[in-house]
């Protein structure tokens, strides 16, 4: 959890550098609310999760479990009135579940407990929704939009680390600063400013 929220607090500190640099303005009202669920249930609630989960969790066991997110953001965002669920999709998706199950088919086996299992499955539904949330609001720069979803999910990455009683010192060594580095900047300023733009633009199960 304290490697997560140095993550998402780095990747803040970026996003908001690169927003005033651009002189773009803030989100506010609608824009801001759904940036603001965005960070919420994306980064606050799936990223906790996720890390957690995968301290038991094989990786490939949680490429498979996270694999269903096409599918469970194809249903949230019919329930919330934004797609209908078209059955070529939802095919597509069972195909994509299939090839990352084959993938990493030989780690299924694996012993593993449900408290972990479930926290990744809840990662998928939390991802998801914080994605819908995001396309349910009015069309908003992405930059913006993922500088306010850090900020909102670091003080909830930061409880969590309390709450778990981790040991909370600043990494020192190479190898503990690079996976910071790159799931910051790699991970959250790159690849998920890419995505909240294509969520923004085209349906939320298309992206997934």
């Amino acid at each position: 959890m304290w490697g997560a929220t140095l993550r998402v607090v780095l990747a803040a500190l970026v996003l908001v550098a690169i927003e005033r640099l651009r002189r773009r303005p803030w989100p506010s009202g609608p824009a801001l609310r759904a940036a603001v669920g965005y960070g919420f249930f994306q980064f606050g609630i799936n990223i906790p999760l996720l890390y957690w989960g995968e301290t038991v969790v094989s990786s490939g066991m949680a490429a498979v479990v996270y694999a269903t997110v096409p599918i469970t953001g194809a249903i949230i965002a019919r329930l919330f009135g934004l797609e209908r669920l078209a059955l070529l999709k939802m095919a597509g998706a069972l195909v994509a579940l299939g090839g990352v199950a084959v993938l990493f088919g030989h780690q299924l086996g694996a012993s593993v407990t449900a408290l972990p299992l479930l926290a990744i499955w809840l990662a998928t539904v939390s991802a998801a929704l914080g994605s819908t949330l995001l396309k349910r609001g009015p069309r908003q720069d992405a930059i913006g939009a993922n500088a306010v979803a850090n900020i909102v999910a670091a003080p909830m990455c930061l409880l969590a680390s309390f709450l778990l009683g981790e040991s909370r010192t600043l990494p020192v060594t190479w190898t503990q600063i690079y996976p910071i580095l790159y799931l910051a900047l790699a991970g959250s300023v790159v690849a998920f400013v890419v995505f909240s733009w294509l969520v923004i633009r085209l349906d939320v199960s298309t992206v997934a």
